[in-house]
């Protein structure tokens, strides 16, 4: 389907529907997939995990960012003064 999208980008044009289609699809495969590898869990070979761990750069969040929040996550999950991802959950 993604593809389907971006086929219809580069023969159609662009329009305001497919961009956001387009975004939010690519934002969605993005984060999924990076998630996935940074925790070594898209492949069974760690380069590739790796290499994939990377997607969110195009999307403007350095992987490193993203693994420090992440890591805090995980390590303090559920707990509203250290968990990042919590912070807005009240």
């Amino acid at each position: 389907v993604f593809f389907y999208w971006h086929y219809l980008w580069m023969v159609q044009g662009s329009s305001v529907g497919l961009a956001i289609v387009y975004g939010v699809a690519a934002g969605w495969i993005g984060t999924s997939v990076q998630h996935d590898a940074n925790h070594g869990a898209a492949s069974r070979r760690p380069w590739v995990n790796e290499l994939l761990g990377y997607m969110n750069d195009v999307l403007g969040n350095p992987k490193i960012l993203w693994q420090q929040q992440h890591w805090t996550h995980h390590a303090h999950t559920n707990d509203v003064s250290r968990d990042p991802d919590s912070a807005g959950a009240e």
